[in-house]
Parts: structure tokens; sequence; C-alpha cells
């Protein structure tokens, strides 16, 4: 539950647009940043759809800045 409380408060607060905003100025490595992301946020809640609500919005914040579209 703490993931989908601190998923709600990152995206009330902006956190999740500033968060993908800096990995979307990482360019070429946005693939192997967005993964290992991907990856601790799954180590800290232990369950693929919490890492999903939690790193949905910089996601496609990125995806947008680098000009990529959502599938």
């Amino acid at each position: 539950m703490l993931i989908v409380g601190l998923a709600y408060l990152m995206n009330y607060s902006g956190m999740n647009y500033t968060l993908g905003l800096g990995v979307a100025s990482a360019g070429l490595f946005f693939p192997l940043l967005s993964a290992f992301l991907g990856w601790v946020a799954v180590f800290l809640s232990g369950q693929r759809h919490l890492r999903e609500s939690a790193l949905r919005q910089p996601a496609i914040v990125a995806a947008n800045q680098l000009g990529l579209t959502r599938c």
C-alpha cells in the first residue's frame, strides 16, 4: 500500500512530471534508465502492477518530451 500512496503523492505534487522531464533529458539513454527505474520500483514494491501505478506518468511525460508515441 505504501507504493500506491507514494504514487498518488507523486502525481498530485508534480514530482512525476519533474521525474519525467529528468528521464527525458537522458536522451539516447532513456530506454536503459527507464528499465533501471522499473527494476528498482519492482524491487521496492515486490509487484509489477504497483510499479506501473508509480511510474506510468513519468514514462508518459518522458515519451512526449522525446516525441515518441504511446501504445
